[in-house]
């Protein structure tokens, strides 16, 4: 479990980590690549994700609403009972996800 509140992370990577438990609200993240992470249970309130790129990561029952995932790509994710509520997800793409049981209501482009 780590505290990355509001902090600015822009342009890192991040690989073969774990972060479960996590909480990102309101970091920004712009133009990271997540590659390998374990993330479950991981909070993402209100975090810019824009331009983001997860590899292999699980992101199970994480917290993602109102984040900005504009343009991010999720490539062979774990996304399972991961909520976007009233998330920004335009451009965002997702190949070969899981994303069972997944909620997306009320976003935006």
């Amino acid at each position: 479990m780590m505290n990355f509140r509001d902090l600015d992370l822009k342009g890192n990577y991040f690989r073969d980590s774990t972060f479960t438990f996590s909480d990102f609200s309101n970091a920004s993240c712009e133009k990271m690549l997540w590659r390998k992470n374990t993330m479950r249970e991981c909070r993402f309130l209100k975090t810019d994700l824009k331009e983001c790129m997860f590899q292999h990561c699980d992101l199970s029952m994480s917290n993602m609403q109102d984040a900005d995932l504009r343009d991010s790509s999720f490539f062979e994710c774990r996304l399972f009972s991961v909520q976007f509520l009233h998330s920004h997800i335009g451009g965002a793409s997702f190949s070969e996800c899981n994303l069972e049981r997944t909620l997306l209501e009320n976003w935006s482009p």
